[in-house]
């Protein structure tokens, strides 16, 4: 059990530095356009808005379809291991 457990924090740990890629990867294609809204006069809350929504909605996708994977998988391993052998 504690294999399946250490294998749950790697792909755990493995997603979220996916996720900090992909923001990375985001932001630092609208590096010119961060700047120009900046120099501009642009509040920062208002430049940095779009780029956050983006991280928060692929988050929070990845947090609903891993609970929808999860949830009946986690309930059958659970009634499999409460069953008695026969």
């Amino acid at each position: 059990m504690k294999l399946v457990g250490t294998m749950g924090v790697v792909g755990l740990v493995l997603a979220i530095a996916g996720l900090y890629g992909l923001v990375a990867y985001n932001v630092s294609r609208r590096t010119r356009e961060i700047g120009i809204r900046m120099a501009l006069g642009a509040a920062s809350s208002d430049v940095l808005r779009p780029g956050e929504g983006k991280g928060i909605v692929l988050v929070g996708m990845g947090t609903v379809i891993g609970l929808r994977w999860f949830r009946p998988r986690a309930a059958y391993e659970f009634h499999a291991v409460q069953m008695p052998a026969a």
